[in-house]
């Protein structure tokens, strides 16, 4: 008797195992049909399968709203970089194209979406988002490192002077010179390092600008507890200048707010705005226009 409860109870479990193997199967099945089904229609369903494609060839004024630069702008940059993000299709799916990881990244950079919203977009995951976000702007931070360097000549810093005088009436201006907030989520052990008088945690983004709003130089390597000036006195760049390293015109100067201290090779307008003579009120509406520059390439 006992014998016989036993044997039907092994066929029971063996009866189980096998009805939960085959619904675990069946699972796996109908899972794995529609995750290919949902990722063959990603080019159709997708922002990058229509809007894009739809403004790139009928609209290109929206589409440099959207990401910040024009149609040619972005096939150059896609060009450069397709070779460091393409990974290879694998027998369980096909891999993101270049195209999709850039439009992805340019509009992060652009509008600053978070995560959900780009899901939505482009219908990828946000685990997959997280991953590809970082790999897409270090190859292109690798592949534009060559476009953002500092003069290093008479020659080519006369270039920048010439440039200020004929577009903004500055002549000597080699560079207009700003700082930016760039709000992050504070690092774990970062204290109130990064906290800044806007409230917000942030890192501090200092830049020069040429006439053309093309950035000579940037450091994004401080906190943003520091102010514009001790942004500056911390950079390589305030370094050379002080040392005279960085072949300068004798009258090369460069802009900048109030925040910054004012030297023979930096300007910035007066403190008073009352009681100017005309020469200094239209000093300092030549001073602060040019400076705008670095303003709106920051914005």
């Amino acid at each position: 008797m006992n014998l016989n409860r036993e044997i039907l109870q092994i066929g029971i479990e063996i009866v189980s195992a096998a009805i939960i193997k085959e619904l675990l199967t069946d699972l796996k099945r109908k899972c794995k049909r529609k995750k290919r089904k949902w990722i063959g229609r990603r080019e159709a369903l997708s922002a990058s399968g229509n809007l894009y494609r739809e403004l790139e060839h009928e609209d290109a004024n929206f589409f440099k709203l959207c990401l910040r630069m024009t149609t040619q702008q972005f096939d150059f940059l896609l060009e450069k970089v397709a070779p460091l993000i393409q990974k290879q299709d694998t027998i369980m799916r096909e891999a993101l194209t270049p195209r999709i990881k850039l439009l992805m990244a340019l509009k992060f950079l652009a509008t600053v979406d978070n995560y959900l919203s780009l899901f939505e977009a482009f219908r990828v995951s946000r685990s997959s988002i997280c991953v590809l976000l970082k790999d897409v702007l270090d190859a292109i931070y690798e592949v534009l490192e060559e476009y953002i360097q500092v003069p290093s000549t008479i020659e080519q810093w006369s270039k920048v002077q010439q440039d200020f005088k004929n577009n903004w009436q500055f002549p000597f201006c080699c560079g207009a010179l700003d700082g930016k907030h760039v709000v992050i989520e504070n690092p774990p052990h970062g204290s109130s390092d990064f906290y800044n008088y806007k409230g917000t945690y942030s890192v501090a983004l200092f830049a020069i600008v040429d006439a053309h709003y093309r950035f000579l130089y940037i450091d994004v390597c401080t906190n943003g507890r520091m102010n514009d000036a001790s942004i500056f006195k911390k950079s390589k760049f305030c370094k050379a200048l002080q040392e005279d390293e960085l072949g300068l015109p004798n009258k090369g100067v460069f802009i900048g707010d109030d925040a910054f201290p004012l030297t023979t090779r930096i300007l910035k307008p007066y403190s008073r705005h009352d009681a100017l003579s005309r020469k200094e009120k239209i000093f300092h509406y030549r001073l602060s226009r040019a400076r705008r520059i670095v303003e709106n390439a920051l914005a």
